[in-house]
């Protein structure tokens, strides 16, 4: 297991999302063709707003012109969003089905807005044959006009595409005792339809030829697609990214760990090698300890401390792109409750003095700021965002209190 101990390289992994694409064609190349190459796992508030942004970058929808020219064979790389009921739904249900084949798709569900190939607009679809939620490019003038993104975000669209790379929260793992299901994203599956997806016996309801083998058949096309029988090449994950590892501790540490030695001991059962892990955390401290009790694997950090705290041979400090700042303090003939309590009204305040400023006199607001480039609606943009965190921490004189605005 990797890692990622430094804030300046946490950050910098966080937006790396060419490191999953790097393994996916480096699993081409060595003969994957179908399956699930990493598998990124966020905290239970899934996705941060950066995050999400970049993950949504990740695949692009159909080859390069130099991946067809190389020869690389295999599934269009892509992405799925494994993120629960609350964001997208488990299933098409018969009355979801229903539904949007009346009225089409609510856009809550589109989780793609700019192609991953041209970054055109995109919009959502319904394929009543195969019960999914599809994205498309807009644009005639794409590679990929025609053809939908292959952007899964429902489990059972999961479950059948087995996309690339899978963006999940921490509690998903769960249903790997919960749903026979789950365990198609480990390799256990009997067949793979050019059409429908994979399939183990048969769970893919709507795939004829599942059911045909579920009667002793061995049908070798369904709907005019090819279909596949097993063995398949490593269809096992890879890679598991874990993000914001310093938050699988305590109570959620205790739990998760179960399963994550049970994810592992399950790859072993179907024959795969176990997933190698990255963590990646700005905050960690005793990062073996923290590793042993999740995964009972040994760890090390990258990048190693360098000569001084914010230079090593990996990273610097870019002073010009700064993105959040730090603050301690420490109540002087005060507790830490009513000293955190001051500084978040001034906070507050301040915040509210400038959106005030900014709906009255943009101008002045600009001057005040130095957000002279930026025109009203954008600096209202500059303060949506903003939140604030606290984190008290005891120190040898007591308790500190610290906040964090971003």
């Amino acid at each position: 297991m990797i890692s990622y101990g430094s804030q300046q390289a946490a950050a910098k992994q966080k937006h790396s999302w060419d490191n999953p694409l790097a393994g996916a064609f480096f699993d081409r190349l060595r003969g994957k063709r179908f399956g699930n190459t990493a598998y990124v796992r966020f905290p239970l508030r899934l996705p941060y707003l950066p995050a999400a942004a970049a993950s949504r970058r990740t695949p692009s929808p159909l080859p390069t012109p130099s991946e067809k020219e190389n020869g690389l064979k295999g599934a269009r790389f892509s992405i799925g969003y494994l993120v629960g009921g609350t964001v997208t739904p488990n299933s098409i249900s018969p009355e979801l089905h229903t539904r949007f084949s009346k009225q089409g798709i609510d856009q809550k569900y589109q989780r793609i807005f700019k192609c991953p190939y041209c970054e055109g607009p995109v919009s959502v679809s319904y394929d009543q044959a195969l019960h999914l939620i599809q994205h498309h490019c807009q644009s005639t003038r794409c590679a990929a006009a025609g053809e939908r993104l292959p952007v899964y975000i429902t489990d059972q669209d999961i479950y059948r595409f087995l996309p690339t790379v899978i963006v999940s929260t921490v509690d998903k793992l769960a249903l790997l005792g919960q749903n026979h299901r789950f365990s198609n994203l480990f390799g256990r599956i009997d067949l793979i339809c050019g059409k429908h997806g994979a399939s183990f016996g048969k769970s893919n309801e709507l795939c004829d030829a599942a059911t045909a083998v579920s009667r002793g058949e061995h049908p070798l096309s369904c709907s005019g697609a090819p279909v596949y029988y097993r063995p398949f090449h490593d269809l096992a994950p890879a890679v598991l990214v874990q993000d914001e590892l310093h938050l699988l501790n305590e109570e959620l540490g205790t739990f998760d760990s179960h399963y994550e030695t049970g994810a592992m001991a399950l790859l072993k059962s179907l024959g795969a090698k176990s997933w190698k892990i990255i963590g990646a955390t700005a905050t960690i401290q005793d990062f073996e300890r923290q590793a042993w009790e999740l995964y009972l694997r040994g760890s090390r950090q990258f990048p190693a401390h360098g000569p001084d705290a914010e230079e090593s041979f990996y990273y610097c400090p870019a002073t010009e792109k700064i993105g959040r700042i730090f603050l301690g303090i420490l109540g002087v003939g005060r507790k830490h409750t009513p000293a955190v309590t001051k500084a978040l009204s001034i906070f507050y305040h301040e915040i509210q003095k400038a959106r005030e400023l900014i709906a009255n006199d943009p101008v002045a607001a600009a001057a005040a700021y130095g957000t002279g480039p930026l025109n009203s609606q954008e600096q209202r943009n500059l303060l949506f965002p903003v939140r604030i965190g606290l984190d008290v921490r005891p120190d040898a004189k007591g308790l500190r209190s610290g906040s964090r605005g971003d």
